[in-house]
């Protein structure tokens, strides 16, 4: 429960139900918006499933084992917390007033509404601009950050090798009508052994390498012909049901690589390393969706048409080589906790409980 309050805390459902409204400036219009304001979800996910591979330099001994819940929390930096609508080319949209602060927060941005926006649709037999409707860019959810919970298990086996692997069951929120799970593996492996007396050195030098993908589903939103205004014409052909089925899905995939230095000691561990990582999310809103458009033949000058998964979209993380450090606390010999911090373009504080031996 804790760790679902912390994924999407506050008011993140209701700027999540908003992301239907980018679509009724089209397809086109309402794909950029929706890669703007969602950069903060793929950046934060992606570099906190990157992070809190390990608690220690060296590997477990073979068949030693950890189990941890970890939760990374991701920090957007200022440049993600707002995006300029006046720097961005539309085909339907238009500011209601031009002379108003053009800068709408992205999800993670200030809890305050963006600018109001009306969607102008032109056809060559209009003999003017059709006002299809008025909204204003949602606001974010007020705290700069990004949290992602998890649960990993390290085993170490032959030849100084250690394997992670992490997995959350697909859990829903009530709190967010999101449903999601997450997957993954690791392997870590000591190089002190391929130096002659390195197993002599104050230090154990380590590489270590992971990859987690993280699927979620959004269904709380809805984009129906009655958001529109100017009762627009829909066809006969279109069931009054045929909105039922709209939903967000999220896919996030992380990967990344690092060389660590550190050292085991009966109650502490530390260590620091250097890497680089990758990660993409992709983004699909899935079911029937009412497009408006010009149709000067109707009484209202509008019709709508019904688009399926209408938006896709890739959003790359901005992490890409790193710093990190960590430590660990061992209690009462069987019991940790530990806490990394990453230094990249989106810095991370992973911390977690866990059970370990060896």
């Amino acid at each position: 429960v804790l760790f679902l309050f912390l994924l999407f805390p506050g008011r993140a459902d209701a700027q999540l139900v908003d992301v239907g409204s980018f679509l009724k400036g089209g397809v086109e219009d309402g794909e950029k918006i929706i890669n703007e304001y969602l950069t903060p979800f793929g950046a934060g996910f992606g570099a906190n499933l990157n992070t809190g591979w390990t608690n220690t330099a060296p590997v477990h001994g073979t068949l030693g084992f950890s189990l941890n819940i970890r939760t990374g929390v991701s920090l957007v930096p200022d440049f993600d917390r707002e995006f300029d609508l006046a720097e961005m080319e539309f085909n339907n949209l238009q500011f209601v007033d031009p002379a108003e602060n053009t800068l709408s927060p992205t999800v993670s941005g200030d809890d305050a509404s963006g600018p109001e926006m009306k969607i102008m649709l032109e056809d060559e037999a209009f003999t003017q601009s059709i006002e299809a409707g008025r909204f204003n860019m949602p606001q974010g959810v007020g705290y700069p950050y990004v949290p992602t919970p998890m649960i990993q298990a390290n085993v170490g086996i032959i030849r100084d090798t250690e394997i992670a692997l992490r997995y959350l069951p697909p859990i829903k929120s009530s709190v967010a009508d999101l449903e999601m799970d997450l997957f993954g593996g690791g392997v870590k492996h000591e190089l002190n052994q391929y130096v002659p007396g390195g197993g002599l050195w104050p230090v154990t030098i380590t590489l270590m390498g992971g990859f987690t993908q993280m699927n979620a589903s959004f269904d709380g939103f809805s984009l129906t012909p009655d958001d529109y205004s100017g009762d627009p014409y829909v066809p006969d052909n279109i069931a009054p049901d045929e909105w039922d089925d709209q939903q967000l899905s999220l896919s996030t995939t992380a990967w990344n690589a690092n060389i660590l230095v550190g050292r085991n000691l009966p109650l502490i561990s530390a260590y620091a390393g250097l890497g680089f990582e990758s990660s993409n999310l992709n983004l699909l809103t899935e079911g029937n969706y009412p497009i408006i458009k010009p149709a000067p033949e109707r009484e209202s000058n509008t019709e709508i048409e019904s688009q399926s998964n209408p938006i896709e979209i890739d959003i790359d993380g901005k992490n890409e080589l790193r710093a990190l450090a960590g430590v660990r606390l061992r209690f009462f010999g069987v019991l940790h906790f530990t806490a990394e911090y990453t230094y990249a373009d989106y810095q991370v504080l992973n911390v977690g409980l866990g059970v370990g031996i060896r």
